[in-house]
């Protein structure tokens, strides 16, 4: 089960959530991350709502039957067709975006060893050519047309989907035309096998440096008693194997298993189900050819009988994970499958669990989780619990957990708990079913993970009649410690003596410090300053190349989404398809990031490709191409990126906030005035910066130490090369705003059952780190975790929340102090809508009584010991990568604070008192702020008395 589109969604302290497909989201852990693509892709056109209603399809019969329909939660009717040809077609009629997402029954459980990986290269390799598509036509068609689309391999299932959000008829017909072409009909040329190697080759490398993957491919081998070496893991493979894939090797596979009867298409959106079923009908034309099952391979998972707890150190890990696995229920038991989801919901599903408040003094909570595993439906699921522990603790954890499952199968749930678990399980349903992507998520795995529908369309029904005893039972059937797969995953450590004579900048606060390495500052020729990061511990390099100038530059809301987006589009010297070609064959991780008043490039890449991935930098800094075809694809994508978007009371807090910054960028404004701005508009901008500028570059990698000098050579003429004289380099804190005179209250109507409130304080960075390390200590305290002061009491004690948490954001010049909560303010009971305006003015009433008890009392030393050691395993976290490592030496390096940054940071976290605390409360939270409620137009109409005693009142 993958938390974020099924019935669990567990937020959670430490950020590791495992599934058999996860993406890496925000720089958390990766398992194997098989996605081909996850860029926002636009349409420039009309929205209409009713476009694909009115499409009027070819009058040539096509061939299917209606299977039936079902009841979609929280929808009307979904309607369920087979194809002549045996595939299946879910189609639910859904306001908003259309989402066509194709599954194909096969995963890497289907691979003999010696071809591992061959699902997930595939899934690659389809975008590379079909019958009436060219090489990398698909994704570029489906650009311009301004869809989004994605592709995955899991253990058991592959899929592809395509989204748009508006249509006409030549849209979506060209759409489902592509999609089930390059589906079913590849051309697997040999150009096109040997071209993907190297990109999938070197996914598998990174894959197998990863110590997260190394942990959760154990446990998935010793639970189930798979033998197997794969370097990448059982979904990516080897290198071996994808090296010797020949054309008939892939053309064989993809023919026995990418059958009609092992597809399933899920349509959800703005659609007629009767038109839609014609169109899909029209284009999977692939004559039935079912393969018996005798002729196909599975992975024989047989559930050990005694536990296997197994050991591992990292050198990339800096806390200890604790990983335990159990054999669950069956795929094909749809009852069983939804207990185990209320299971682990009543182990660490919400803050108040038995578990989670016994690890609290370990400051960690669990993460808990249901997987599908197999593509055959007698084959057991896993549930696992995976909790982060500082070095040494871990034992203890595991105790603590091996208690709290004894506890978990000894006594059934409390009334109360019982009725915590349906609601957790029925309210995140709810919300995620307002999205049409993760409705044909759920419907699709309902369906080919677990063999019917009735996993989904029923799932409310189920969950209404689970009792305690249900949940109890589940846990005695699949938390058997006596049969369990334990992974204990450890740091490498090394002696302090020897960190303390290391002349580097590290984190303190664990048994290892985190090094970022070593550093050294360099003025070049043409006065670019360098940072050159030496880590002996890197496998990889990273840069970041940046032009900045020292006055922010005014510019309309728009600009600098399209700038970003053109200079990914190939260059003067290089058409955009030249340019990718450069960045494939390479594996070069590379792109622009574009701020206020600085143009950069980001790096990631192989030791040895840095050379060639800094030139490629260079290229695109300095030689973008700006044309009009590129600037109007630019801006289609943008705006269909953020009509996909939710409306956020977020937008008009920093608009307020900053309305006198010369860049109001929200998502917003951007959306509102983008048609405003021209291609001239993007060249200015572009052209005040370049032409004026300063220039910096970090660069970290392992090969500085590794040589007698001849790499730092090769990276300083690289940018000595090329660039043209700049600036000279100095700080300039050039972010001006000036401080709110009195509090201002925003309110935009919106249909909505919930409210969205944000509280939002202007923070202008004194320099003092100490008050940095304060801000994040309070943040933390206040709302930065499930065991926060605001999660307890307006989540967990008076419940008028899910979402409810505060945060910290900043440039390291400017920043903003936020407060949030997303409460019910409309409900339904028995088809009736029962207002409760009430939970607005609880909320603001909640954050109002929580920043007074920061400013009038100092906080408890069990607080902000608890708070320090949260701050300083997340700053660990994210700094693991090279990537990470050179882009918090950068944010530094261009702030107030240095490229120490880091080790004044952490040394600041440690000193920070509760008198330090108090006295950043007063001098921040006490300034005035802006109230944003986003909101039904009846919520806002009864509450507008109550907004109005906070401050001045906007409505837009």
């Amino acid at each position: 089960m993958q938390i974020t589109n099924k019935l669990i969604n567990i937020q959670k302290s430490n950020p590791v959530n495992f599934n058999n497909s996860v993406e890496k989201k925000n720089n958390s852990p990766v398992i194997n991350n098989t996605n081909l693509a996850d860029s926002r892709l636009s349409f420039m056109g009309e929205t209409t709502n009713a476009a694909l209603k009115a499409i009027a399809f070819s009058a040539k019969p096509e061939g299917y039957k209606k299977i039936g329909k079902f009841q979609v939660p929280f929808y009307n009717d979904g309607h369920v067709y087979e194809l002549n040809n045996g595939q299946k077609v879910i189609i639910i009629p859904k306001p908003g975006p259309v989402t066509i997402n194709t599954y194909v029954k096969v995963g890497s459980m289907n691979e003999p060893e010696d071809i591992g990986g061959i699902s997930h290269y595939i899934e690659h390799s389809l975008f590379n050519g079909s019958k009436k598509l060219k090489p990398g036509q698909f994704m570029q068609d489906i650009e311009k047309i301004g869809a989004d689309l994605n592709a995955f391999t899991s253990f058991n299932k592959t899929a592809y989907f395509v989204s748009t959000s508006s249509t006409d008829k030549q849209t979506l017909d060209k759409i489902v035309d592509m999609h089930a072409d390059m589906i079913q009909h590849p051309t697997f040329t040999p150009e096109q096998i040997e071209k993907e190697k190297h990109i999938v080759i070197s996914e598998i490398k990174r894959a197998k440096d990863n110590p997260y993957s190394k942990a959760f491919e154990k446990l998935i081998n010793n639970l189930f008693s798979i033998d197997s070496s794969l370097e990448g893991g059982l979904t990516l493979g080897s290198s071996k194997n994808i090296e010797n894939l020949t054309s008939k090797k892939v053309f064989d596979y993809h023919n026995k298993w990418y059958t009609p009867d092992n597809m399933t298409t899920v349509i959800v959106g703005d659609v007629n189900p009767h038109q839609a079923i014609k169109l899909v009908g029209k284009y999977f034309d692939k004559p039935a050819n079912k393969v018996d099952d005798k002729n196909k391979f599975y992975r024989s998972l047989v559930p050990i009988q005694k536990t296997v707890k197994e050991e591992i150190t990292d050198s990339q890990l800096n806390a200890t994970q604790v990983v335990m696995g159990f054999a669950g229920p069956q795929h094909g038991d749809i009852k069983e499958s939804l207990t185990a989801d209320a299971l682990i919901t009543f182990l660490s599903g919400y803050r108040g669990t038995k578990l989670n408040k016994a690890l609290k003094p370990l400051n960690t909570e669990p993460s808990v989780d249901v997987t599908t595993v197999s593509p055959r439906l007698s084959d057991l699921q896993m549930v696992y619990i995976w909790t982060t522990f500082q070095p040494g603790e871990e034992e203890k954890g595991l105790e603590i957990i091996k208690q709290g499952i004894k506890d978990t199968i000894e006594t059934p749930p409390s009334e109360k708990e019982m009725e915590i678990i349906k609601n957790k399980l029925t309210d995140n349903l709810n919300r995620i079913s307002e999205f049409s992507e993760k409705i044909t998520n759920m419907a699709g795995e309902a369906q080919v993970e677990h063999g019917s529908l009735s996993h989904y369309a029923d799932s409310l029904k189920i969950i209404n009649s689970l009792t305690p005893q249900d949940v109890q039972n589940a846990a005695k059937k699949y938390l058997d410690m006596d049969k369990a797969s334990i992974i204990i995953a450890r740091p490498e450590t090394e002696s302090v003596e020897e960190i303390e004579k290391s002349n580097v900048i590290s984190f303190t606060g664990q048994i290892k410090g985190n090094s970022l390495g070593t550093t050294t500052e360099h003025d070049l020729s043409n006065n670019v300053h360098l940072i050159l990061n030496d880590n002996p511990n890197a496998i990889r390099s990273s840069a970041v190349i940046a032009f900045a100038v020292d006055n922010i530059p005014e510019s309309k809301p728009g600009v600098i989404k399209i700038l970003e987006s053109m200079m990914t589009k190939g260059t003067k010297k290089h058409s955009e398809d030249e340019m990718n070609d450069v960045l494939d064959v390479n594996c070069l991780n590379l792109g622009p990031s574009i701020g206020n008043s600085s143009i950069n490039v980001e790096v990631d890449c192989m030791d040895k490709k840095l050379p060639l991935a800094l030139d490629v930098a260079k290229e695109i800094l300095l030689s973008p191409s700006f044309t009009e075809e590129k600037f109007d694809e630019a801006k289609a994508e943008i705006k269909l990126g953020l009509l996909s978007g939710q409306k956020s009371a977020s937008n008009r807090a920093v608009e307020t906030l900053f309305s006198d910054h010369p860049n109001k960028n929200t998502d917003r404004s951007v959306l509102e005035n983008i048609d405003n701005v021209t291609l001239n508009d993007v060249k200015d901008f572009y052209n005040q910066i370049m032409e004026n500028a300063k220039a910096t570059a970090v660069v970290t990698t392992g090969q500085l130490s590794k040589d007698s000098g001849e790499f730092k050579k090769q990276v300083i003429n690289s940018l000595e090369q090329d660039i043209p004289t700049v600036q000279k380099y100095g700080f300039v804190d050039n972010e001006k705003s000036a401080p709110l005179n009195s509090n201002k209250v925003v309110i935009e109507a919106d249909d909505r059952n919930q409210a969205h409130i944000v509280q939002m304080f202007k923070i202008k960075e004194t320099g003092d780190i100490k008050d940095i390390a304060a801000l994040r200590l309070l943040h933390t305290i206040l709302g930065g975790g499930m065991s926060s002061r605001m999660f307890m009491d307006l989540r967990e004690k008076q419940g008028l929340a899910y979402e409810v948490g505060s945060g910290y954001k900043t440039n390291n010049k400017m920043g903003r102090f936020v407060l949030a909560i997303k409460t019910t303010t409309r409900d339904e009971e028995d088809g009736q809508v029962v207002p409760k305006y009430e939970n607005l003015q609880k909320s603001l009433d909640g954050f109002k009584k929580h920043i007074n008890l920061l400013i009038d009392e100092k906080v408890s030393e069990e607080e902000i010991n608890g708070a320090k050691k949260s701050l300083k395993d997340s700053f660990n976290s994210q700094t693991e990568s090279s990537a990470q490592k050179t882009g918090l030496i950068d944010v530094g390096f261009n702030s107030k604070y240095g490229a120490d940054y880091a080790a004044k940071y952490l040394k600041a976290v440690d000193e920070a008192t509760p008198e330090d605390l108090q006295r950043v409360a007063k001098m921040y939270l006490t300034k005035p702020s802006v109230i944003s409620v986003l909101a039904s137009r009846d919520t806002l109409d009864n509450s507008k008395d109550y907004l109005k005693s906070f401050g001045e009142l906007k409505e837009y």
